[in-house]
């Protein structure tokens, strides 16, 4: 689980990468000299050019939406299914969590590994056009931190649940996913997350996917 104070974003972003370097191992230190990583954020970045056209890449880009992927809805049908109800989109709320719980004060963030700079496999940074991706998906952190603090500050609680904990070879189970999500629901803990189950993966296979 994900704890930290939540006096200031920096202190937020200071913990959230400590957790993940616990989690991962730390990046640079495992993956720099692969060729894969950057020096200066740790970030894993493409090291193949990108098989599309600029053009093509921007049109992909732009059918992706913030809201109902597929990760997402397998998630909802799964909670439904097990008696869990939920508002959608609350835009009222700082960050528009994807999920509400409003008895159990509550909020869940379907994150896209990529979008959502995921240390994984799942959260490569194209080698195309890079500099435009690093500062992008920094801005990105960086909002997701300060609207996580926000939340908390307001007296709900926030789980993350992570792209490639519901796809891809590191997938968890649907129903420990929904187990776990459950649990903490019933509990009173401010924060949870929940990531692929890379930790059985070698390390130079996690830190050199493409």
């Amino acid at each position: 689980m994900l704890s930290a104070g939540t006096g200031n974003v920096p202190g937020l972003l200071k913990a959230y990468s400590a957790c993940l370097i616990t989690f991962f191992g730390n990046p640079k230190q495992n993956a720099i000299e692969q060729g894969s990583v950057d020096r200066m954020t740790g970030r894993r970045r493409a090291v193949r050019p990108d098989p599309l056209s600029p053009e093509q890449r921007r049109h992909n880009m732009a059918q992706i939406g913030s809201r109902d992927s597929k990760p997402e809805m397998v998630l909802r049908r799964a909670l439904h299914r097990a008696g869990l109800r939920y508002r959608l989109h609350v835009r009222g709320m700082r960050g528009t969590p994807d999920l509400v719980f409003t008895r159990c004060r509550a909020t869940l963030f379907v994150h896209g590994c990529f979008w959502h700079a995921h240390i994984c496999p799942l959260g490569i940074t194209p080698a195309t056009n890079a500099e435009f991706w690093v500062k992008k998906l920094e801005r990105n952190v960086e909002r997701d931190a300060s609207s996580t603090a926000e939340l908390l500050r307001q007296g709900w609680r926030v789980a993350i649940v992570w792209e490639c904990s519901l796809k891809g070879r590191a997938r968890r189970q649907l129903d420990e996913v929904v187990a776990e999500i459950t649990r903490w629901l019933n509990s009173d803990e401010p924060e949870l997350e929940i990531a692929g189950n890379w930790e059985g993966w070698p390390t130079g296979v996690r830190n050199s996917f493409v």
